[in-house]
């Protein structure tokens, strides 16, 4: 939570790509070297195996990370929290359409939750929403 804070005020006066950019490579920097340090790595590494890593790197990690810090940067903290907050409603929601998932009743509750907090904590802004004439 604290980097989505710093995020949330640095996003407006660094533009979004630098501003990944810094982040991503010095986790990657750190991560990496202590990675080297303290995991077993293997002794070769397929091309496949690379290629899937990189597809990961850039598509599902780096770009994912600069959509959310540009649009941070379009709208307020409250705002932004609000979005990432249903983040894993969404996941999960789109995993049980898209691969036919299947979600406990624990697990809907857990979004149902999730959501309820959602429509609390924007009251004001839901009852508006229905009281507008």
């Amino acid at each position: 939570m604290s980097r989505f804070l710093v995020n949330s005020r640095v996003v407006h006066r660094v533009p979004a790509l630098p501003l990944t950019v810094i982040q991503l490579s010095v986790v990657g920097l750190l991560l990496g070297l202590a990675s080297l340090l303290i995991e077993p790595w293997p002794g070769r590494i397929g091309g496949v195996t690379l290629g899937w890593l990189v597809a990961s790197v850039l598509l599902a990690s780096t770009l994912r990370f600069f959509l959310q810090v540009h649009a941070q940067g379009l709208t307020t903290p409250s705002h932004a929290a609000v979005i990432l907050m249903l983040e894993a409603v969404w996941t999960a929601l789109l995993a049980a359409a898209w691969y036919r998932e299947t979600m406990t009743l624990l697990q809907l509750s857990g979004c149902a939750l999730i959501f309820a907090a959602l429509l609390i904590n924007r009251w004001y802004w839901v009852r508006r929403l229905f009281t507008r004439r």
